[in-house]
């Protein structure tokens, strides 16, 4: 069975919202969020949520097997990350980017989500849910050091 998941990608004022229908633990997923969040960190992209998703459906693309050929792209997904509208029911992880505090929390859900209340915050859900840690900037750094 696939390991699902949601990410949200947040700055100040604005969310977007992703998918991922397998790989989605710690170790499927964080070497790509952590290169993400290593581009915000630099000052590579901004931390502007609709300018710096487009950067992490690239990242899912060049992880994915997802090949643009002349007559077409060979499947029918862009990647490993799709957009969506809000948090999906089958997850079992939920990877929230803050951009503004260069920070990833990720979430990791027990028992059944059930029919959402969509008004009802991200993080309240999942708390009453699962369990979460934080990487925070300093987790980030120290995984770009022990990198070179």
């Amino acid at each position: 069975m696939s390991t699902r998941a949601n990410i949200r990608i947040k700055d100040k004022d604005t969310s977007l919202m992703f998918y991922r229908h397998h790989d989605g633990y710690p170790s499927g997923i964080l070497p790509s969020l952590f290169e993400f969040m290593r581009w915000v960190v630099a000052g590579k992209i901004r931390r502007d949520a609709i300018q710096a998703s487009g950067w992490l459906i690239i990242l899912g693309h060049r992880e994915g097997v997802t090949k643009l050929e002349a007559d077409g792209p060979t499947s029918w997904s862009v990647g490993e990350y799709e957009p969506t509208t809000d948090l999906h029911g089958d997850i079992e992880w939920f990877y929230d980017l803050d951009l503004d505090e260069a920070k990833i929390t990720a979430y990791k859900r027990y028992g059944d989500l059930g029919n959402l209340d969509t008004g009802q915050a991200i993080e309240q859900v999942m708390r009453e849910h699962g369990v979460y840690t934080e990487f925070s900037k300093e987790t980030l750094e120290k995984v770009r050091q022990e990198e070179t």
